[in-house]
């Protein structure tokens, strides 16, 4: 599909003309739903309704209603069906219905049918004030006049349907539907639509599907996920004083005759062209802002404007009934204006207001679009960087970094969670030299799994860093539930949790390049296609690479790619990263790869429990190269494959026409190996001959079809020179390539039937032609050789797997040094002798951001490997999965497997040669202190981590949490009080996560007011190659570790606590204690600790310890300790000076932990 010119026309002419059109489309439409009252009687009264049966008995009771009347029905509450709701059939064209919504909600619950007229009812249906979500087929259906007012339709698996008759949609809300938000059907005679003051968004095909006149006026349709409107066949399309932007093909597509009209309207940032047109469509244009000049609209000529970014806000409530996009003037920081204010025109434009309901024109001359700045009101923009606290804030901040011109790296952080009610504003600034960081600060931007919303959008060449923060809730019809990145997305230290998209990509769609860092991704999915966490796609090879190390997916789900889906031409690496519990309803749990001329590997990682209903439980590879090496694959499972499954294919069913050398027509069930076909080489640009090499077939539940061939959802199809796009992808309009030009896709339609399908390999170029009544179309064949599917095996484990190790398809396993349960006889025994021994039993932290399967000592894996194929997508593995600090190849030769064994350097007496040690900081007071970040030096040798987080007068306290680098957590809490003080110091504890780089520590609280000190402490124990004695304690909070006021028996100024040690082997023994004490004395007191092993002790006086309110960490050296000592004394004190009173009560100082640590040598 190609722009093409619009069709020449005086611009005074048009203009009469679209004037007049208007000034007889609208009464038509006005007169084509009968006003209610008091025009026509009522049919008995109001039927109020607050449950299922009440609602379809009404229904029933209209049906059988004589006119001339209205029936009105009116909900009292929700209503959640658990059937198909009763059909509207009245065929009385003089009796009318009215459903008063009174803004409740109709839900179908995802499994039922909402409101549908019969194509024979003469009914005219008014819709007003109700919700309509969940429901299956369409929210309404209407064979008749429909008129929707006030109302919302979301969630469903389509909006509204004309079938027949005339629609108005006014003031309504049409978003997150899975496919269209509107489709009029194409037939001839069948009235027109009418849209006005409405937002159409987010849906997962086309805003609008006009396959007759329509006529959208004052309306947004942003964000759809083909185009804001397609129009196909012989009538016309106006579009007037609307918004249209960021739609993920075209912004508006006209084809097979239909005739485009727009006027003072906005049409920008969509992702292939803003305005398209193919079979015989055309355009007429005045007064509108083309971002991309497309449909040769010039800038300029017949006043439209192209080539400027319109600099629309956020789609959100900004007045009136539905969401709109405000026309953005910025000052402060940056500065900028959209064109679109004051440069329209009014002498022709039909209303009077804006989509709002303001005033339209202001100043003089009308703005362009559905929205009519109403005052000089400008974002002002801080300087960079800037925080904000919700989602207005966050919007408006991104909009001033996309306005951006002068060179530099940007910050936008967080300073709270930030719950989102629609998508936030597309990131796009092209300027060289120009990047954007979100820093999340350890907070949560939650899309509230609202229909339509999604957290992130990232435009072509913008450079974005999303790190420490929380991705959830993101839910949209299509592509990218959490983010969705066509420009180069880096990624650190995110949780994506519970995004769902119901095409691809539910955690992140990726069109561009991506890199994921020390990141999570858990409960994310896409439920009819793939990649639950990730879904990369690419047309062209080298355009789309995603890179992922040290990250974890957990419990995602998709049709294929449960965890991670690679197609076409996307590069896929992975490395150090962990799968556990990804789930596919068809194939690859954890992996797909498709790349057909692409590569992925997959280096340094582990596959646990993942699982697929037919192929590839762990990893499916059905096209390209895939190359795993040093991995761990456990207790994955699928019917074929439960750990590897190697080509996959996608196919015809069994009438499809395959075109033979001659151009005669063959089914392609009846091709057999020697048949000549024809193929074309994209190289020469020629046709050419080719050799089927063999044919494959297999059973499938559901297909897709496609004009009239039937194929299953993921063959290729080529939409232009080397560029190939997904049976699933292609849309009414789209054209693919023939041996004589192009065939126009007309009907695309799901199938589920039970079927056999078949594909078949060629020797020549990779393709092939099929055939229908409509054309030829150019399709990819089954791959075979060094980019066919043909996956390769080193350094490996494989075991536990249900299923069968390894399933081939069409295509081989080659590689070595694996140890796999299968290795006597299965499809990929040829790469491995035995199966593995001495495996732990089960996933667990044996250091590194990441889950690993310890080798035990004995193992066969030790030492089993192949150095020289121990590499990663970076070339030779310098460490295992955990990271650094993990050598690759400890003892010469690599092991096999994520995991490399290295032996225990030594012990103390208590079996422990490891050393504790000590990381403090302050958090500060109020709302703004309440996190701090501590770095662990030498994190990979840390053993076992304590945390602990403490403060004063706490209040109404929720709970602490402990934040790791990946941004999961954990939770301590809720706090309890304790009344045997006042003013206390109260602490919360918990073992942590060892290996990790560093740790957020977080209060959170009911209530605000000043709780201070809040003191973070990290104890990491460290692994050391000198043998130590070592303890940790944490000290319980109690009165006994408190020097402090009591009311009753007036000071305590003096406490002890004794701990234990490993008893001193030998005299001279050096003991270091180390004791962190948190400090509330307001009163000048001095603080005095005192420390004894067997000997005298060594006392440590603090004449101001930080009176305000902070922690203090002591460090004591104990020298020359004498043999058999096994115990160490701390004494805390903090006397009131003689004769002075105190009056304010409460604690001086606490004791809330220490360690105690001493080299022991090495043993004989």
């Amino acid at each position: 599909m190609n722009p093409n010119p619009h069709s020449p026309r005086g611009v005074a002419s048009w203009r009469v003309v679209l004037l007049v059109a208007l000034l007889v489309l609208l009464p038509a439409l006005g007169l084509g739903l009968r006003a209610a009252a008091p025009a026509l009687a009522s049919c008995g009264g109001t039927t109020l309704v607050g449950n299922e049966a009440a609602l379809n008995n009404a229904i029933t009771a209209f049906n059988s209603s004589a006119g001339p009347c209205v029936f009105t029905i009116q909900f009292t509450g929700d209503i959640t069906l658990t059937a198909d709701l009763t059909p509207i059939n009245n065929a009385d064209d003089t009796a009318d219905l009215i459903i008063e919504g009174d803004d409740h909600t109709l839900d179908g619950d995802g499994n039922w049918e909402a409101i549908v007229t019969d194509d024979a009812s003469q009914t005219d249906l008014t819709i007003n004030e109700l919700t309509i979500a969940n429901a299956v087929f369409n929210a309404v259906r209407s064979g008749y006049n429909v008129l929707l007012t006030n109302s919302t339709l979301r969630g469903n698996t389509e909006g509204l349907r004309l079938t027949a008759g005339t629609g108005e949609v006014r003031d309504s809300t049409i978003t997150g539907n899975e496919s269209n938000g509107i489709q009029v059907n194409e037939v001839p005679g069948n009235g027109i639509l009418l849209v006005r003051g409405s937002n159409i968004s987010h849906n997962g095909d086309a805003g609008i599907f006009a396959g007759e006149a329509t006529t959208i006026i004052n309306s947004t349709l942003s964000y759809n996920g083909y185009a804001a409107v397609y129009a196909s066949g012989n009538h016309s399309l106006t579009v007037v004083d609307s918004t249209m932007e960021g739609n993920l093909v075209y912004g508006l597509s006209i084809g097979n005759g239909a005739h485009l009209i727009l006027y003072n309207s906005i049409v920008a940032n969509s992702a292939e062209f803003d305005c398209a047109t193919f079979s015989g469509g055309t355009v007429d244009a005045d007064y509108s802002l083309v971002e991309d000049g497309s449909c040769g609209i010039s800038n300029g000529v017949d006043d439209n404007i192209t080539g400027q970014d319109p600099l629309l806000g956020q789609l959100r409530d900004n007045g009136g009934p539905t969401f709109t996009q405000v026309l953005l003037t910025l000052s402060g920081s940056v500065s900028a204006t959209s064109p679109a204010i004051d440069s329209g025109d009014n002498s022709y434009v039909p209303t009077t207001t804006d989509q709002r309901g303001l005033p339209r024109p202001v100043n003089v001359i009308a703005d362009r679009g559905a929205f009519e700045v109403q005052t000089a009101d400008a974002i002002l923009c801080p300087a960079f960087p800037i925080t904000v606290t919700d989602e207005i804030e966050l919007s408006d901040a991104i909009a001033c970094y996309n306005a951006a011109t002068t060179p530099g790296a940007y910050t936008i952080a967080f300073g709270n969670d930030i719950d989102l009610t629609t998508s936030t504003l597309p990131i796009k600034n092209t300027i060289a030299g120009v990047s954007l960081v979100i820093d999340g600060q350890g907070f949560t931007i939650d899309g509230q799994e609202l229909s339509g919303v999604r957290p992130f959008q990232i435009d072509t060449d913008s450079i974005v860093e999303l790190t420490d923060m929380t991705i959830a809730g993101g839910n949209v019809p299509y592509y990218g539930g959490g983010a969705l990145n066509y420009g180069a997305l880096t990624v650190t230290d995110v949780v994506f949790r519970d995004n769902a998209a119901a095409e691809a990509g539910g955690g992140i769609a990726n069109w561009s390049f991506l890199t994921i860092d020390h990141s999570t991704f858990e409960f994310n999915s896409a439920a009819h296609s793939s990649g639950g966490a990730i879904n990369s796609f690419g047309e062209q090879l080298g355009t789309v690479v995603t890179t992922i190390t040290f990250s974890t997916f957990i419990n995602n789900s998709a049709a294929v790619g449960g965890a991670i889906f690679a197609g076409y031409f996307g590069e896929l690496s992975i490395s150090e990263s962990y799968f556990a519990g990804n789930t596919a309803d068809f194939a690859g749990g954890a992996v797909g790869a498709e790349s057909i001329q692409g590569s992925s590997i997959i280096a340094n990682s582990t596959f646990y429990d993942n699982s697929a209903d037919d192929f590839g439980g762990g990893v499916i590879n059905s096209a390209g190269q895939v190359t795993i090496n040093n991995s761990t694959f456990v207790d994955n499972s699928a019917q074929n494959g439960g750990a590897l499954a190697t080509g996959f294919y996608f196919c015809f069913t069994a009438d499809v026409q395959v075109v033979l050398a001659d151009g005669t027509t063959k089914r392609i069930a009846d091709v057999v190996a020697g048949d000549e076909l024809l193929s074309y080489d994209f190289a020469t640009g020629e046709t050419v001959i080719s050799t089927v090499q063999a044919t494959l077939s297999r059973e499938v539940d559901e297909f897709l079809r496609i004009n009239d061939l039937e194929v299953t959802a993921e063959h290729p199809f080529a939409v232009g020179n080397d560029v190939w796009r997904k049976a699933k992808e292609l849309r009414v309009g789209d054209r693919v390539l023939s041996d004589d030009g192009w065939t126009t896709i007309t009907r695309v339609e799901r199938v589920e039937k039970t079927a056999e399908v078949y594909n078949i390999n060629v020797d020549g170029p990779h393709n092939y032609y099929v055939s229908d009544a409509a054309g030829r179309y150019l399709v990819h064949n089954k791959l075979q050789g060094p980019v066919s599917g043909d996956t390769t095996v080193n350094n490996t484990i494989l075991t536990g797997s249900t299923g069968g190790d390894c399933y081939a398809g069409s295509s081989d396993f080659y590689g070595s040094n694996n140890l796999l349960d299968d290795f006597a006889a299965g499809d990929c025994s040829s790469t491995g002798t035995a199966a593995v021994t001495n495996l732990a039993g089960s996933p667990a932290n044996n250091g590194g951001p990441t889950l690993t399967f310890a080798l035990l000592s004995g193992s066969n894996a030790v030492s089993g490997g192949n150095n020289g194929l121990a590499f990663g997508p970076t070339g030779a593995l310098t460490t295992d999965q955990r990271g650094p600090g993990y050598g690759r190849v400890v003892d010469t030769t690599v092991d096999v497997g994520a995991y490399e064994f290295s032996p225990v350097a030594g012990f103390c007496p208590d079996d422990n040669n490891d050393v504790g040690y000590l990381y403090t900081d302050l958090l500060g007071t109020g709302q703004t202190g309440r996190t701090r970040k501590i770095n662990i030096p030498n994190y990979s040798q840390v053993s076992d981590l304590y945390g602990q987080l403490a403060a004063v007068n706490v209040g109404v306290m929720k709970y602490v949490r402990f934040r790791y680098p990946n941004n999961t957590f954990l939770q301590v809490g809720p706090a309890t009080s304790f009344a045997y003080r006042p003013a206390a110091v109260s602490w919360w504890g918990s073992e942590l996560m060892p290996g990790v780089r560093f740790v957020k520590g977080q209060f959170f609280w009911g209530a605000k007011g000043s709780r201070s000190p809040r003191a973070f402490v990290l104890w990491p124990t460290y692994n050391t190659d000198t043998p130590y004695a070592n303890v940790f304690v944490t000290f319980d909070e109690s009165s006994e570790n408190h020097v402090y006021w009591n009311t009753a028996e007036g000071w305590i100024d003096s406490q002890t606590q004794v701990i234990s040690i490993p008893t001193t082997q030998a005299a001279g023994a050096t003991v270091v204690v180390r004791v962190a004490i948190v400090d509330n004395n307001r009163d000048g007191r001095p603080v005095i600790l005192s420390v004894s092993a067997g000997g005298p002790p060594v006392q440590f006086i603090d004449e101001d310890p930080n009176a305000k309110e902070a922690l203090n960490v002591y460090e004591i050296e104990l020298t020359d300790v004498a043999a058999g000592i096994d115990a160490v004394t701390l004494t805390l004190e903090s006397p009131a000076p003689d004769g002075e009173v105190f009056p304010v009560g409460g604690d001086s100082a606490a004791m809330i932990g220490a360690a105690v640590s001493y080299a022991c040598g090495p043993l004989d």
